[in-house]
């Protein structure tokens, strides 16, 4: 009986659905069997109708773009604001001196550094250059209008002299690959 009971409310609770058609008010018709002006007037209603749509959607992708723009504009205005007021702070202005000096710092040192380490090994190797493998003629004296010159020959010889000239030329090699190593990176 429970069975039977329950097949009968089943069937009770079900509900009749029928296959609905929908009336369509389409006729086909071809082409060449309308008059030509009827013909052109249905295309020019389709492209404006395509036309409308295309604008109703261009409109909407503007309207994001300005949304996402004003968005933009004013998160970067704050953003300004507030990174002025940090500025404006001890705090702020040794994070702006960090921050420099990790954007700048080695080309700053190198420049710094390296343009007087040339400068004084280019002296350096200038004089002693002079000294070791130039003979110089020194003025002595002047007798009226006559002058004395005293010759002078190199001061170190030999093994010294190498020695002295190399240990001045790698000081001025190294000063030069400093000072450009600062300017270039």
């Amino acid at each position: 009986m429970n069975r039977t009971a329950m097949a009968l409310t089943m069937l009770a609770l079900t509900m009749s659905v029928q296959a609905n058609q929908a009336t369509n008010d389409t006729i086909l018709v071809r082409r060449s069997d309308l008059p030509p002006g009827l013909v052109e007037k249905l295309e020019e209603q389709q492209s404006l109708a395509l036309m409308a749509k295309r604008i109703e959607a261009y409109g909407k992708w503007v309207g994001v773009g300005k949304e996402v723009g004003t968005a933009v504009n004013d998160s970067l205005s704050a953003i300004t604001t507030q990174a002025d007021n940090f500025a404006k702070t001890g705090v702020g202005k040794f994070t702006l001196f960090l921050v420099a000096w990790k954007v700048l710092g080695k080309d700053f040192v190198g420049v710094i550094i390296g343009v007087p380490l040339l400068v004084v090994w280019t002296m350096l190797f200038t004089v002693f250059w002079r000294r070791l493998y130039c003979v110089r003629k020194v003025l002595e004296r002047i007798d009226g209008k006559q002058k004395f010159y005293k010759v002078i020959e190199p001061q170190i010889t030999g093994e010294d002299r190498e020695l002295v000239t190399g240990f001045l030329f790698f000081g001025y090699l190294v000063a030069v690959v400093w000072t450009i190593a600062g300017l270039i990176v």
